[in-house]
C-alpha cells in the first residue's frame, strides 16, 4: 500500500528529537504521524466517502475514528458550515459526531444552534459522545448539558437525561471503586 516509512524523517518532522539525544512524545504524536501519513487529500476523501453513505463508508468511519485526524474534523465543520446542501450537512455533523474528540467540542453549541433539527440532534450526539468516551470532563460541558437540558427539541432533552444518567452511574462506580481501594489499602496495611 505505503512505501515503507522513514521513521527517522518523520520523527525529525514531528519534534521527537529532544536535545539532549533522546526521543520525546506525548500521546497525541502517534496520531499527528497516521495523520502525516494517510495524507490530507485521503482524509478528505474519506470524509466525503462517508458523507455520501457510499459502499465502504462504515469502515472508512471505522478507520477515521480510530485515528481522528483533525483534518477530518475541521473538514467536516467545513461542509456544515458551508452552502452544501442540507443532507451533505446533516451527515457531515453525523461523522463528526463519531470521529471527534475534545477539539472539537467548540462547535457543539453550533450545531445546537443550526435550524436544522437533525444537525441539532447529531450536536447532542457528539456531545453524548465526547463524555462517553472521557474525552472530555462533565465539568468542561455543565454549559452545554444545560443547554441540552432546556433544548426546545424533546430528542435533545433526552439526550440530556440520558447522559446526565450515565454520568451519575460513572460518579458512583468511581466512589465505590474509591472506597473499595480504601478498604484493601487498610486491609494490607492491617
Amino acid at each position: 500500500m505505503i512505501a515503507p516509512v522513514d521513521w527517522a524523517e518523520l520523527a525529525e518532522k514531528l519534534g521527537v528529537f529532544a536535545p539532549s539525544g533522546g526521543e520525546t512524545l506525548t500521546g497525541e504524536t502517534g496520531y499527528q504521524a497516521l495523520e502525516i501519513l494517510i495524507g490530507e487529500p485521503a482524509i478528505r476523501a474519506a470524509v466525503d466517502h462517508c458523507v455520501a453513505l457510499a459502499p465502504g463508508w462504515l469502515l472508512a468511519e471505522s478507520v477515521l475514528r480510530i485515528a481522528r485526524p483533525w483534518a477530518a474534523m475541521t473538514y467536516c465543520h467545513e461542509i456544515w458550515s458551508g452552502l452544501e446542501p442540507i443532507e451533505r450537512r446533516r451527515q457531515a455533523v453525523r461523522v463528526l459526531q463519531w470521529i471527534a474528540d475534545e477539539r472539537a467540542l467548540k462547535w457543539v453549541a453550533g450545531f445546537l444552534d443550526d435550524p436544522d433539527e437533525d444537525i441539532q440532534c447529531w450536536g447532542a450526539g457528539m456531545l453524548d459522545q465526547l463524555l462517553w468516551c472521557n474525552f472530555v470532563s462533565s465539568q468542561d460541558c455543565e454549559d452545554l448539558l444545560g443547554r441540552l437540558e432546556s433544548h426546545q427539541l424533546a430528542e435533545v432533552r433526552d439526550r440530556a437525561k440520558f447522559i446526565r444518567g450515565y454520568l451519575a452511574d460513572r460518579q458512583e462506580w468511581q466512589r465505590i471503586r474509591q472506597a473499595s481501594d480504601v478498604a484493601r489499602d487498610c486491609a494490607e496495611r492491617s
